[in-house]
C-alpha cells in the first residue's frame, strides 16, 4: 500500500489509541493478568491499512507492555526471553489479523473481519505460550502409571488436589490443624 498522508495519520492515531488502551486495560485485572483491549486497534489497523500496519501496531503494543510493567513478572524470570517474546507476539498478532483480512476479504468481507478478530488474540496467546516453559503435573488416580509413559517430563503428585482443598478450607481459620 502506498504510504499516503491518510495511511500515516491513521497509523499514528491507532498507535496512540493502542498505547492508551494498554494502559487503561492494565487497570482491569484477572489475577496477575490484565485485559488486552489493545487488540481492537490492531485488528482495525490491519483491516484498514494492511498487515504491515498490523505489525507496526503490534510492535507498539509489545513496547508498551514492556514499558508499563505488565511483563514485570516474566522479566524477573527470564529478561532476554521476555524482551524477545513480548514484541514478537504483538507483531505476529498484527500480521495474522492483516493477512487474514487480506486473503479472505475479496470473497468473504464480513467473515474476514470476524476471523481476523479471532486470529489476533489466538496468535497473541499462542506465541506467548510458545515462549513459556511448561511442566505436566499428573494428580491422583492412575497418574503414577501414566507418568513413565509420557515423552516429556511429568511430575506425579497424588495429593495435590487434597492439599489445595485443605489450603482453601483453612484459609479463614488460622487455628486449624496442619496436615
Amino acid at each position: 500500500m502506498e504510504k499516503t498522508t491518510q495511511y500515516l495519520a491513521g497509523g499514528g492515531h491507532l498507535a496512540a489509541i493502542a498505547a492508551v488502551l494498554q494502559f487503561v486495560g492494565s487497570a482491569i485485572r484477572f489475577g496477575p493478568f490484565s485485559v488486552s483491549l489493545v487488540l481492537i486497534p490492531i485488528v482495525l489497523g490491519a483491516a484498514l491499512y494492511g498487515w504491515g500496519m498490523g505489525c507496526w501496531l503490534g510492535l507498539v503494543f509489545g513496547a508498551v507492555v514492556l514499558l508499563s510493567g505488565d511483563a514485570g513478572l516474566f522479566l524477573a524470570a527470564d529478561p532476554g526471553g521476555t524482551i524477545v517474546t513480548v514484541p514478537s507476539k504483538g507483531i505476529a498478532c498484527g500480521a495474522a489479523a492483516g493477512l487474514c483480512c487480506r486473503w479472505l476479504h475479496p470473497r468473504y468481507p464480513r467473515l474476514s473481519i470476524l476471523l481476523s478478530a479471532l486470529a489476533a488474540p489466538l496468535t497473541n496467546t499462542g506465541v506467548f505460550l510458545l515462549g513459556c516453559p511448561c511442566t505436566l503435573v499428573i494428580t491422583g488416580g492412575l497418574g503414577h502409571f501414566v507418568a513413565p509413559l509420557c515423552r516429556r517430563e511429568a511430575v506425579c503428585d497424588e495429593d495435590l488436589l487434597l492439599r489445595g482443598l485443605w489450603k482453601r478450607c483453612t484459609a479463614n481459620c488460622p487455628s486449624a490443624d496442619k496436615p
